[in-house]
C-alpha cells in the first residue's frame, strides 16, 4: 500500500464474473499473497500474520486479455496508492503502459 494508513474491504475483480472480497481492514505496507488456492497475509516486513479464508474457488487466468478491476474503501484525508502485482505460474504477458 504506502507508507501509512488503512485501507478497508478491498476487492478485486476478474472479468466481470468473480469478485474476490478481502473483508476486514489493511495496514500500509500489507501484502496479500494468493497462490491461486488460498491468500496469505503478510506483514510490512514479510512476516507471515495469517490465512485469509476463501468462500469460493480462484479462477485461472487463461491465456489472453483480461479485465481486473480493483477497489478499496480508505480515510478522505488519506493519499494512498496502491500497489497491485500479478504474477503468472508461466509465461506473463507483458502490458504496456
Amino acid at each position: 500500500m504506502g507508507k501509512e494508513g488503512l485501507v478497508t474491504n478491498p476487492w478485486l475483480e476478474l472479468d466481470g464474473y468473480f469478485k474476490l472480497e478481502l473483508t476486514g481492514t489493511y495496514e500500509a505496507g500489507t501484502s496479500v499473497v494468493c497462490d491461486g488456492k488460498t491468500l496469505k497475509l503478510y506483514s510490512s516486513k514479510g512476516s507471515f500474520i495469517k490465512d485469509i479464508p476463501v468462500q469460493q474457488a480462484i479462477p485461472s487466468l487463461k491465456p489472453g486479455k483480461h479485465i481486473i478491476k480493483f477497489d478499496c474503501q480508505f480515510p478522505e484525508e488519506s493519499e494512498l496508492t496502491n500497489r497491485f502485482i500479478i504474477k503468472a505460474k508461466s509465461n506473463p504477458e507483458i502490458i504496456q503502459k
